[in-house]
């Protein structure tokens, strides 16, 4: 199963240091919670995960599920979409849309440009939401949950 892999991260913005030799394996399957206190690098280190923020030093590798390792920085946007799902805690939703119809956006990597949603991708965003046992949300406006 994929798992992420991250060696010796620096990220480094102008005048600071937001991440600094930051080493952490995450196997597939498992939670993980960020958690630390204004400041301490934890968006960044996300935005890091998802290739959103140029490292400074170090590698963050994706495996899939024949074990071989690929840098995030190096696959193709569609793939790496595929592979890893970010949804900001700060996000400007659609008024009116429900929790399901946000957990469906995570297959539009999938889909392309010109195809609908079909009965495979239904399952998909309904296991997905038993998984992380969301499903009693399914229908709730999206925007009346908090974002913690």
């Amino acid at each position: 199963m994929t798992g992420i892999s991250i060696k010796g991260v620096t990220v480094r913005y102008p005048g600071v240091t937001a991440l600094d030799d930051v080493t952490l394996d995450v196997p597939a399957g498992e939670w993980l919670s960020i958690v630390g206190p204004n400041g301490a690098g934890k968006t960044t280190l996300l935005r890091a995960m998802a290739a959103a923020v140029p490292l400074t030093s170090g590698e963050i590798a994706i495996s899939e599920e024949d074990g071989m390792p690929e840098s995030v920085f190096g696959l193709p946007s569609r793939i790496r979409a595929q592979r890893l799902g970010v949804l900001p805690q700060d996000h400007n939703l659609p008024e009116g849309w429900s929790v399901r119809e946000v957990v469906a956006t995570g297959r539009a990597p999938w889909l392309g440009m010109w195809r609908n949603e079909g009965r495979a991708d239904r399952k998909a965003v309904s296991e997905a939401m038993r998984l992380t046992d969301t499903l009693r949300f399914a229908d709730r406006e999206a925007h009346t949950l908090s974002g913690g």
